[in-house]
């Protein structure tokens, strides 16, 4: 609070009738004013460190994330789509602030390869990081503010059509031609929220991860653990069913206010909460077979959640929690691997058992 601020409260106490305001505390110490062009500079080296930090986080998880994509299609039933293993940006994709930093950074206004997926057909087709998309199937690549999504679009229509597709590609000096070919993979997004709590959460549509559970997380597996179970939850239709409990719960709020009574929505609420526990568990369990098929160790996966419950607390499981605490979730998913490595080594199809009709 400056020398100005403190003499605008005073002169409020004054017109309020207060007598005496006490003075502001102003600091005791001497110190070099802070040149405004320095902290520009500062300012734009953070914007470009934080760039950075995005483009890392986000890579590391479309890592994890893509063949646990490939692996589980089968579950995903018609929400699937052919893919190449690519994801590219530009300048104009970031905040205004940040896209001089981003162009520091080497993104221009044309779509640019920003990631290979491991193994993946863009990967065996050679394309490489830093790549400047030129032309798909011979039509010159768009710039401009949606020139990210408009590749995206078209390069999921050519691989829908198709199979593959020709790609010509600005790299160094010279301009190179590729084929990529494609695989399926389930079709949801996969994204980084810069949130920091320790969360991760599925829409249906996304799988979406906060960066502060990006940084708690301590291996591959472990990031995986967490991509898997919100998979699950999108493949098993979970979203879906807890809305419709929650329409079907509603109605019944309706039908009570017909009659002069204010339920507060306790039906609709009572019914978007409705198997919540069951689903949790079930996406735990589908989950660990995502792993397995996927090729991620499962052995010792389950150690994030005695970590992750003394962190959050959650190792108790109460009746009404929308989750089962963390003490539970280990023995069912160590459970879980147990059933995974022992169908590995039967040979036999990594696929959740069904639930018997007699329940």
């Amino acid at each position: 609070m400056n020398q100005k601020t403190c003499k605008s409260l005073a002169a409020v106490g004054v017109l309020l009738g207060v007598v005496s305001l006490p003075g502001c505390v102003a600091p005791t110490t001497m110190q070099k004013r802070v040149d405004p062009g320095l902290a520009a500079r500062e300012a734009e080296i953070q914007r470009k460190l934080a760039i950075e930090q995005q483009y890392k986080d986000y890579t590391r998880v479309i890592r994890v994330a893509r063949p646990l994509l490939v692996a589980s299609a089968e579950f995903c039933g018609e929400k699937v789509i052919p893919s190449a293993g690519v994801f590219v940006a530009t300048s104009l994709d970031f905040e205004k602030e940040n896209q001089q930093a981003a162009r520091d950074y080497g993104l221009g206004d044309l779509p640019t390869v920003i990631a290979v997926a491991n193994g993946s057909p863009a990967d065996v087709a050679g394309l490489q990081v830093g790549d400047q998309l030129v032309a798909l199937d011979g039509v010159p690549v768009a710039a401009g503010k949606k020139a990210t999504e408009t590749f995206v679009g078209r390069l999921r229509t050519a691989l829908k059509t198709n199979g593959k597709v020709a790609l010509r590609v600005q790299r160094s000096s010279k301009e190179v031609d590729l084929q990529l070919g494609s695989e399926m993979m389930c079709d949801y997004g996969v994204a980084v929220s810069p949130d920091e709590t320790l969360n991760a959460y599925a829409d249906g549509k996304n799988v979406v991860i906060h960066s502060g559970m990006l940084r708690f997380v301590e291996s591959d597996q472990e990031l995986s653990l967490i991509l898997g179970h919100e998979l699950a939850h999108n493949a098993m239709g979970h979203i879906t069913a807890k809305r419709t409990n929650a329409a079907i719960g509603s109605v019944f709020d309706v039908l009570a206010a017909a009659y002069g009574v204010n339920t507060q929505g306790a039906f609709g609420n009572a019914g978007a909460t409705a198997y919540s526990q069951a689903f949790e568990s079930e996406a735990d369990y589908v989950g660990m077979y995502v792993l397995g098929r996927a090729g991620v160790p499962t052995q010792g996966a389950a150690n994030f959640w005695r970590r992750l419950g003394v962190a959050s607390g959650n190792i108790k499981t109460s009746y009404g929690a929308s989750h089962p605490g963390s003490a539970e979730r280990f023995v069912a998913l160590e459970n879980a691997a147990v059933e995974v490595n022992q169908k590995r080594e039967a040979g036999a199809p990594l696929v959740p058992n069904p639930k018997s009709k007699k329940h």
